[in-house]
């Protein structure tokens, strides 16, 4: 099977994830934040005619129907792959091209923990929608 990593989760970002909703590939979207920003109308919100809710909305929940996406917060990423290398579970090699370019690969001992984190990651895609929203509270207003 194929693997595409799409890297940034804004407007191409999104349009290509989900152009790629009925491949036979394994599509990653991997961004810097948990949530889609459409900024054009940050300025609304700077004067309160429209809330932040109302121009961001959270990655997984737009891609949420698609069960061959995976989004993974960047962050989260390159802060793993040190350790991961360290730990003989990936490999890594680095290109000598401007901006650099870096490519990681398991190893076959990487490999050999794939069926063990698939499962992992089927498991964790239905406690994600097991999972109710808590309600909101309610705000008091002072003097009451």
């Amino acid at each position: 099977m194929k693997r595409i990593v799409i890297v940034g989760a804004e407007l191409a970002g999104l349009a290509a994830a989900k152009a790629l909703r009925h491949s036979d590939a394994e599509v990653f979207v991997v961004d810097r934040a948990n949530h889609n920003l459409f900024q054009p109308l940050l300025y609304q919100v700077a004067t309160t005619v429209l809330s932040p809710a109302q121009i961001a909305s959270p990655i997984r929940g737009l891609l949420e129907s698609q069960r061959n996406t995976t989004v993974v917060l960047g962050g989260t990423l390159t802060y793993e792959l040190p350790g991961l290398h360290a730990d003989g579970i990936i490999s890594r090699t680095q290109y000598p091209t401007i901006p650099p370019t870096v490519e990681y690969k398991l190893t076959a001992r990487g490999a050999a923990l794939r069926p063990v984190l698939i499962a992992v990651q089927r498991w964790s895609k239905t406690q994600e929608l097991a999972v109710a929203p808590e309600p909101a509270e309610k705000k008091q207003q002072p003097g009451r």
